[in-house]
């Protein structure tokens, strides 16, 4: 999956920059390093905190 980057502004910068490293990896034919990491910042998402249960 090639993700557009016509439209820069609506990516963070470090999901701009990880764009641009998931489309050289699809482009060259090897694996994105650290995929899983890498889709979650281009897409913007947020770490999910883990509360702990009150007593």
């Amino acid at each position: 999956m090639i993700f557009p980057l016509w439209k820069f502004w609506t990516y963070s910068p470090l999901g701009f920059a990880a764009a641009v490293v998931w489309n050289v990896s699809e482009l060259l034919g090897f694996p994105c390093p650290f995929a899983p990491t890498m889709f979650d910042w281009i897409m913007g998402a947020k770490p999910v905190r883990v509360h702990q249960q009150q007593k």
